[in-house]
């Protein structure tokens, strides 16, 4: 069953967008030496800058801890690439996504994988996106209903990731209480809610979603609508407070340089790979 999810997956990856060609175990295993772990020390074995970035601790496949406390996922591997291009040290702080969106607000580290709204943008400075994800909604199987428009999930309850944003459009539906929400910390713990009939559906990316119904068995009561909810973009962003668009313009800079590189496609198929393993 993986091997033919993973033959659906892969052409549509290959022409959605561009990555590096390296491996994400050895990218993101801190204890192989790598030509990327090497890099932390500029000409002359000078110690390059450090600069922490907040990441979400349990967002499989795009940024988490596996079960032996490593930093796995693409946001962590694709980061670590462009800040090598800038010329810094990238050191990694898994948290909670909500602790982390509020630790980042004071502006001294960046977060990773983040989506950007209205209400985001008054406290954080974003980078050039550098992902799409693809959000969903999710519901049983046998129970699924007509979608065109976020007003037909009036009256409904909606699983969501505590502490995620969803777009401006999702998160002013949210406000005005178009439909309850049911917050979960993980993923898998939505499609336990949305399994026992506690929701009547959720939203999550289609890649998270297919990661979860491979290794968790509520998640495979569950089948997504035809129409997707949104093409949320990706960024880095910064808090105001600190004042970093220098740093995030050198951001934009690598990230550059990095999609200009050959064999930058085939990081997404490496991604796959890994996301259903």
């Amino acid at each position: 069953m993986k091997y033919i999810i993973l033959l659906l997956f892969l052409p549509m990856a290959a022409f959605s967008q561009d990555y590096v060609d390296i491996d994400l175990g050895d990218v993101l295993d801190e204890e192989e030496k790598t030509t990327i772990i090497d890099k932390t020390k500029g000409e002359g074995g000078k110690d390059l800058p450090e600069v922490i970035f907040l990441m979400d601790k349990d967002y499989p496949p795009y940024m988490y801890l596996d079960k032996d406390k490593k930093i796995r996922g693409l946001y962590p591997s694709m980061i670590k690439e462009i800040s090598f291009r800038m010329g810094i040290n990238p050191k990694f702080e898994p948290l909670r996504w909500d602790k982390a969106v509020e630790e980042a607000k004071k502006g001294k580290k960046g977060l990773i994988g983040v989506y950007k709204s209205t209400m985001r943008e008054k406290y954080f400075d974003f980078s050039e996106p550098y992902y799409d994800e693809i959000i969903r909604i999710y519901v049983l199987r046998g129970k699924e209903f007509p979608y065109e428009r976020i007003q037909d999930l009036k009256f409904k309850t909606v699983g969501w990731k505590k502490g995620f944003s969803y777009g401006s459009r999702m998160d002013k539906a949210r406000e005005l209480k178009y439909f309850k929400v049911k917050e979960r910390k993980t993923i898998e713990g939505l499609f336990d809610d949305l399994a026992a009939g506690k929701t009547n559906c959720l939203v999550i990316d289609e890649m998270s979603a297919l990661r979860a119904q491979l290794n968790h068995e509520p998640a495979q009561k569950a089948k997504h609508l035809e129409m997707a909810l949104a093409e949320n973009s990706v960024y880095l962003a910064f808090g105001k407070q600190g004042k970093q668009k220098e740093l995030i313009e050198k951001f934009n800079k690598g990230l550059l340089e990095l999609q200009l590189e050959q064999g930058f496609s085939k990081m997404i198929n490496n991604f796959i790979r890994d996301a259903i393993n």
